[in-house]
């Protein structure tokens, strides 16, 4: 799962409760079905890495995006479709969205980068790259942040597309998201004793060093961003999500067992006891093979606990066996 603007500074905005992540509704977006024999292997990652993630935002979701102000700001080269072209292609690139809120390194790269990200990639066409968008980019971006009539327009757009995110994606994407601002809102009371040369990297946390470059480079006040953030909060804090799904994949497996994965867990529930048994986002369950024999049927739970192997086995029941 691999996108800034109209977004950046949406999720620059927004704290939470830390609430309790275990599984209320039991539904998954994505429902699949799968039946396995004793001894065959299912990978989950099959599916999941294989579904189409579509663009993170689309252009006609946007209310306006043709804002006299944004418009204004327009070069030969560039205009407010590309910034949505590059959030999406964070997005794609960085692993920023459902899975992740904070965009991390390119591809499958798990270390999160406080950079901006190359505009390069954003912009492809046919047998190379649109490089007058590229060349033009960064600059044109810097000027919509130094106008804060259009800031304040994008930080609406982008407060908008994040609202309606939590209403579409899984219930816990909201509480990711709150969580973050509340860490973004405590940064932002240190900015004014942030030296203007320190290395953002150090963050590893994109949306701080998004944060630094508009307050150092751009001279947005400390105390503008402070009032966006607790703005988004009490925006996002206000979204019911309550009818929404616990999980974006849902996997009945054998009609025994069903598997969940969230974004910061996965549950595994026996369709017999009800019983639950929860894996944290340190833990990534890639496969689960069936084992069956006089004594009973088993699920052996095979992935990674902070990339070093796992393998669980379980009765049908959910009991842990080894």
């Amino acid at each position: 799962m691999k996108k800034g603007y109209i977004l950046l500074v949406a999720f620059f905005s927004i704290t939470l409760i830390a609430a309790n992540l275990q599984l209320n509704n039991r539904e998954g977006i994505n429902k699949f079905s799968i039946s396995i024999k004793d001894g065959e292997t299912y990978s989950f990652e099959n599916i999941i890495e294989s579904e189409e993630k579509g663009n993170f935002i689309n252009i006609n979701s946007i209310p306006n995006y043709n804002n006299a102000i944004l418009r204004s700001l327009e070069t030969d080269s560039n205009n407010a479709i590309d910034l949505v072209t590059f959030v999406n292609s964070i997005n794609e690139y960085r692993n920023f969205g459902y899975w992740s809120i904070i965009p991390k390194g390119y591809y499958d790269e798990d270390k999160p980068l406080a950079h901006i990200s190359d505009p390069t990639y954003a912009f492809p066409q046919e047998n190379g790259y649109d490089w007058k968008k590229i060349n033009g980019f960064n600059s044109y971006y810097r000027n919509l942040f130094l106008n804060k009539a259009a800031r304040t327009i994008l930080f609406k757009h982008a407060l908008n597309i994040v609202s309606n995110l939590c209403k579409s994606y899984p219930a816990d994407f909201k509480v990711m998201v709150l969580k973050e601002i509340d860490k973004l809102i405590t940064y932002t009371y240190t900015l004014d004793s942030t030296s203007p040369s320190i290395d953002t990297d150090e963050y590893n946390d994109y949306w701080k060093g998004f944060i630094f470059r508009r307050n150092k480079l751009d001279n947005i006040p400390s105390s503008e961003i402070l009032n966006s953030l607790l703005n988004a909060k009490e925006v996002i804090k206000s979204v019911d999500v309550s009818n929404q799904p616990d999980a974006m994949f849902e996997f009945n497996i054998n009609e025994q067992i069903i598997a969940y994965f969230a974004s910061e867990k996965t549950t595994l529930r026996s369709k017999y006891t009800s019983k639950e048994v929860y894996f944290d986002n340190t833990i990534a369950v890639k496969k689960v093979k069936f084992l069956k024999d006089e004594t009973g049927e088993y699920y052996q739970i095979i992935g990674t606990k902070n990339s070093s192997p796992i393998n669980f086995l379980y009765d049908n029941n959910l009991n842990r066996i080894n």
